[in-house]
């Protein structure tokens, strides 16, 4: 009984490691003369933050 328990047990640490997905969200402080340099293209204008996102939208990305 006790080697059952531990294939069942062995199987479902497994199992979680295999299922398991990762979000993640990183960023960096750039000083704006850096944030020119760097970009490709610079998109210049107001933004609206003030409406809720959408269901299913996430600033995480999956790794």
């Amino acid at each position: 009984m006790r080697i059952l328990a531990r294939v069942v047990l062995l199987a479902c640490s497994f199992l979680f490691l295999v299922v398991t997905s990762v979000s993640a969200t990183s960023w960096a402080e750039l000083e704006l003369q850096e944030v020119l340099e760097r970009a490709e293209v610079i998109v210049m204008g107001q933004y609206d933050f003030s409406s809720k996102p959408k269901r299913g939208e996430s600033v995480n990305g999956r790794y």
